[in-house]
């Protein structure tokens, strides 16, 4: 269980929310607390299990997440996953 958090953090369990299309797991070190990142634009955002899934889908709506988004090409959407992130970052 992460500390602080309202409920345990699911790192295998399945995600309902769709937005979790965009997004991986991480661990935010300068914080020393969990996080996710965007696969799309490498933003990286608090994790949900502290305040629900409202910020990712806000996130998916930003100008420069759909500006990164719209500069993929069409054979490159289909294909995010996690080897588009740098795991250095």
């Amino acid at each position: 269980m992460n500390v602080g958090s309202k409920r345990p953090i699911a790192w295998n369990d399945s995600r309902h929310a769709p937005s979790w299309r965009f997004y991986l797991h991480c661990g935010i070190e300068e914080a020393g607390c969990p996080g996710i990142i965007c696969i799309v634009c490498h933003q990286v955002l608090c994790h949900p299990s502290e305040h629900g899934t409202s910020s990712m889908g806000k996130h998916l709506l930003a100008k420069a997440h759909i500006a990164n988004l719209n500069e993929l090409t069409v054979s490159e959407v289909p294909e995010l996953t996690s080897s588009m992130v740098d795991e250095t970052a």
